[in-house]
């Protein structure tokens, strides 16, 4: 591929939640012929290029990752970053400002994909005359009550203390949020914490500079929302997804054997194998969410007392001085190291109720496997589109960031998930005690409202298929895409 004769430049945040969509918006493009760059780092390009098939025509472009004082040497992406260290992580990312510019003067492509991160990417590729695509990776609706959110923010910190009710504006229909669904960074930002409404403005301001934006979603899941972003921000909005790696896994992507687990993928798919059909609760956080030891308690008393089956997917908290599986386990309470010895350690048995892998799982041939009955899920927005295209109905537990959106998204919108509710501890903390974890696991294994929440995840399923399928409304999308692009270098 010459120099000078690129179409366009794909330019994600370092995580794997915003890597991953980019990697397949770009395998997409690059099949319509464009001539397509995918810039990251070394070690994120490492893995990209082990997942890469033989005949992907998509190059990989490495920039070095800035050292800055206090993030550790070989941090390269967001699941390696402890939340004491984000502001070094993204400081870093920032500082790549120079290498970009040299690249993008280089290359001279005639259009960009832009992510929320690096923030100077739209303004760099506006001095350079470069049309700009933001990809947003997450929903329509989340990004719409994020917007509604971010703009009542001056009303709510006149209003002193968190309200119990959030009454969100400028929606197409009368939607509220509660106390509960004010996780960082919107919590921190309604009482006025200045990085919080700073890192809220840098993504809300993209859609100003961009010529158009594109959403990780299907037209025929999210269409009032897809319809109300393009009218608010006057720009053209298109879905084009869902967007999955065709073999994905969580907690970070995976090789077929993981060194990086308790337990190879085969183990997994052959004790599911074991199970009955619809009858596994499938219990993963994704790869950025690790529980606390007093949360990790509750869930697993919940679990052991519901008597459904069970495979969970434990994360240990990230820590630049990495802890192998051995110290993570030993510093647990004992009765929570006596459980997972139960289903992980030397009490295992093949025919266990339960498994309690440390590490990788495969997470989209557990989703599809007829045993899986249902998800315990954070709802990030990538592993929500892999459950959607398997069909698996959702226990819907968010953290932070979009997960309380697209959670409500799931439970009032779509009625695919059923809300695990959680109470207030102290500091805006939040948990779920072993009652309700036990509910939860048997309504979606043996209750009415569990099939019912199946036969609907069936439904969108089907529609997601279509979208993606030729003349579906995103491949349409991604066709005209193309166009757009292509027309753009001419």
């Amino acid at each position: 591929m010459a120099e000078g004769n690129i179409d366009v430049v794909a330019i994600p945040m370092l995580s794997q939640g915003h890597i991953i969509p980019f990697m397949r918006l770009c395998e997409l493009l690059s099949s319509r012929n464009l001539n397509v760059v995918f810039v990251t780092t070394p070690r994120n390009a490492e893995r990209l290029r082990s997942e890469q098939a033989d005949d992907s025509r998509v190059r990989l472009l490495e920039i070095p990752m800035p050292s800055v004082p206090g993030l550790p040497d070989g941090v390269e992406s967001t699941e390696r970053v402890p939340n004491r260290l984000e502001n070094f992580f993204f400081q870093a990312m920032e500082e790549m400002q120079p290498s970009m510019r040299e690249i993008l003067v280089r290359l001279r492509p005639s259009s960009v994909i832009v992510d929320l991160w690096p923030i100077f990417l739209p303004d760099l590729a506006t001095e350079l005359n470069i049309y700009i695509v933001f990809f947003a990776v997450i929903g329509a609706y989340s990004q719409s009550l994020a917007y509604s959110l971010f703009i009542s923010l001056p009303l709510l910190h006149n209003h002193g203390d968190l309200p119990k009710v959030v009454n969100l504006p400028g929606l197409p229909k009368a939607i509220s949020m509660r106390d509960c669904d004010l996780l960082p960074p919107f919590r921190e930002a309604v009482k006025g914490d200045p990085d919080s409404v700073k890192a809220l403005f840098t993504a809300f301001r993209h859609y100003d500079q961009c010529n158009m934006v594109l959403v990780n979603t299907f037209y025929e899941m999210e269409a009032e929302m897809v319809d109300h972003l393009g009218s608010t921000f006057g720009k053209p909005v298109w879905s084009i997804g869902p967007l999955v790696p065709k073999n994905a896994t969580s907690s970070s992507s995976g090789t077929a054997e993981n060194p990086n687990s308790s337990f190879s993928d085969s183990e997994c798919l052959k004790w599911l194998n074991s199970r009955e059909p619809e009858s596994v609760v499938y219990v993963n956080f994704g790869s950025q969410i690790a529980l606390s030891a007093h949360q990790m308690q509750e869930v697993a008393a919940g679990l052991e007392a519901s008597g459904q089956s069970f495979l969970w997917a434990v994360k240990k908290p990230n820590d630049p001085e990495d802890m192998d599986g051995a110290s993570f386990i030993s510093s647990l309470p004992v009765d929570l190291q006596a459980f997972i010895q139960r289903y992980s350690g030397a009490g295992y048995r093949a025919d266990s109720r339960g498994l309690v892998v440390l590490g990788w799982v495969p997470q989209s041939q557990i989703l599809g496997h007829p045993a899986t009955g249902g998800h315990v899920s954070h709802c990030g927005w990538n592993s929500t589109l892999e459950r959607i295209g398997q069909g698996v109905p959702i226990l819907a537990w968010p953290f932070r960031h979009d997960h309380p959106c697209e959670a409500k998204l799931l439970v009032e919108e779509l009625g695919v998930a059923e809300e695990i509710r959680r109470e207030e501890k102290e500091n805006g903390v939040f948990v779920v005690k072993r009652e309700e974890v036990e509910r939860a696991a048997k309504l979606i294994i043996k209750g009415e409202k569990g099939k019912e929440m199946r036969r609907r995840a069936l439904q969108l399923k089907e529609g997601a298929e279509r979208a993606t399928r030729q003349g579906g409304s995103s491949f349409k999308n991604l066709d005209r895409l193309a166009l757009l692009i292509r027309s753009k270098s001419n």
